[in-house]
């Protein structure tokens, strides 16, 4: 979990069921990143509120675009 305090967003991360945004007032978002199987790490940028999530031999970074969110994928090799 990686709580974004300044952009009122809660993240949770699942090893298999990924990762889901809670916003006040909002619904529950759902991100998919199925590229990543089974995910083992969530990191949050407080400076910039972009979110950093690691899988099997992948990471994602993922920032607001609009009402979206830009995916940058970085393979491990």
């Amino acid at each position: 979990m990686a709580v974004d305090v300044e952009r009122k967003r809660t993240w949770l991360l699942h090893y298999t069921d990924g990762l889901t945004l809670l916003r006040d007032g909002a619904p529950l978002e759902r991100v998919a990143l199925d590229e990543l199987e089974n995910m083992r790490a969530l990191l949050l940028d407080p400076t910039t509120g972009d979110v950093w999530v690691g899988g099997w031999g992948q990471l994602v970074r993922l920032r607001a675009d609009g009402p979206t969110w830009a995916k940058q994928r970085l393979v491990v090799r």
